[in-house]
Order: C-alpha cells, then structure tokens, then sequence
C-alpha cells in the first residue's frame, strides 16, 4: 500500500476544539489512521500498515512496545 499520496486529514472543528485528553502517541496513531480513509470510502474497512509506515507517516520514531501501551488505551 502506498502510503506517500495521502499527505493530509479533514478534521472537524468539533474535534479541534473539543477537550479530551489524548497523548502525542495517541494523537498521531489516530491522525494516521485518519489518513487511510479514502474521501469516496462509504464503508469501514481494515487498513493494514508497517510500523515503518506507521513511523513515516507520523514523523516519530516508535518501539514495538510503546505502540502495544498506545494501543491498549486507544
């Protein structure tokens, strides 16, 4: 999967401005996720991704243990 073409999420401002507490981690597995989701997608579907393109993608070095713990809170 070619991860380079999709440089960019749409977010609301009703998720911009709401108050939640979420960690960097948090913030950029979800963004990523994000990124997959095609503008013409109508159903969820299962996107599979490296932890290299998980590290591309969010500019972040990870270690495979520091994603488990980001995962579980997610």
């Amino acid at each position: 999967m070619d991860l380079s073409n999709r440089h960019y999420s749409k977010q609301s401002h009703m998720l911009v401005n709401a108050k939640y507490a979420l960690t960097k981690n948090e913030i950029d597995l979800i963004l990523t996720l994000l990124t997959e989701i095609k503008e013409d997608d109508q159903d969820f579907q299962d996107y599979v991704f490296t932890l290299k393109d998980l590290e591309f993608k969010s500019s972040n070095q990870w270690h495979s243990k520091q994603l488990k713990d980001t995962v579980k809170v997610c």
